[in-house]
Formats: structure tokens, sequence, C-alpha cells
């Protein structure tokens, strides 16, 4: 309950625009505040991973997963020259960096279900893999209570979030 420095922060491309792969979708799968200035947090949560993949001979690949588990609700972003940073789940996030390695000959079964998830576009499917961060908002606290995955905790941790004034949940 630092202010600020508990929030990791993703600004807007010179141009104004977000850089966040999709339009939002209804509910994401890691909270995201959107402060008066426009600039969207991702609280600084043992629950949340950061993942960041550098641009290869497999970036559109890369891009169309990236983009799939946007769409699912993961927030996943254009860092521009083709980088990309996933805001990911803490018990998905093994499966999210295996299923982005598309030189690999041989991944997971369920780094495999989640690039086979994200072609069919099945975000519940995908959510279900990943896992997603149980959040609310209670007045201006944005409260985190750990990691679901298939219904039941995998992950367990607890903090609370004070918002800056002006700031709202994305996609509540």
């Amino acid at each position: 309950m630092g202010g600020m420095r508990d929030f990791l922060l993703q600004t807007l491309s010179p141009e104004g625009h977000y850089r966040i792969l999709v339009v939002w979708p209804r509910k994401l799968l890691v909270p995201v505040i959107r402060l008066i200035d426009r600039t969207l947090a991702i609280p600084d949560d043992p629950a949340i991973v950061i993942l960041e993949f550098n641009p290869n001979e497999h970036s559109s690949r890369m891009r169309r997963l990236g983009r799939e588990l946007c769409f699912a609700g993961v927030p996943v972003f254009d860092e521009g020259q083709g980088r990309l940073r996933v805001y990911c789940p803490r018990p998905g996030a093994w499966t999210v960096i295996e299923a982005f390695q598309f030189y690999k000959e041989r991944i997971s079964p369920d780094a495999e279900t989640l690039r086979n998830l994200a072609e069919l576009g099945d975000y519940k499917g995908i959510a279900e893999i990943i896992g997603a961060v149980n959040y609310r908002l209670v007045g201006n606290t944005l409260i985190t209570e750990g990691v679901t995955r298939s219904g039941s905790v995998a992950f367990q941790s607890y903090a609370c979030y004070d918002l800056p004034e002006g700031a709202e949940l994305v996609g509540a």
C-alpha cells in the first residue's frame, strides 16, 4: 500500500494509443487499472508474472498467439520493434513461455494445448490452462487474492492496493 510504486506502468504510444494488442475483453485475467492520464497500471503482485518476448523468425506466430491470449483476457502489450510484454497469472507462466517457443520441436502438452486453444479461439479453455488472478475493487482499494485455475486455488496470496484518485479498474 505504498502508492504508485506498487504498480507497473504501461505508457501510451507516442501517438497517444494504448499498446495493448486487442480491444479490452469483458473480464481480464489480471487486474489492469486506467489512471486519470490514461496510463495503464498493473499491480506489482506476487500472483502476476511479467514475460517479455523479443522478435525472431517466428514473430508473426508469436504476435498471433499474443492477440489470442489478449482476447482471452491476458494483457499483452506491443513494446515496439516486435517485442511483446505479457502479464500472466503465475501458475500459467511456464506454459505461456513454452507456447511462445516456436523454435522448439517439443513442448509440454499444456503448451501445445494452449496453442491449439488459441488457434480455435477457445478463450474459456485458455483461461482454464493459464488461470485467473482473483481480484475485486472495494471502494478505492484493489484486493488480489491469489490465482484460481480450473476451479481450484493454484496460487495463494493476498494484497491490497490503494488506487490513486480518478483511477478505474479496466473491464469491471
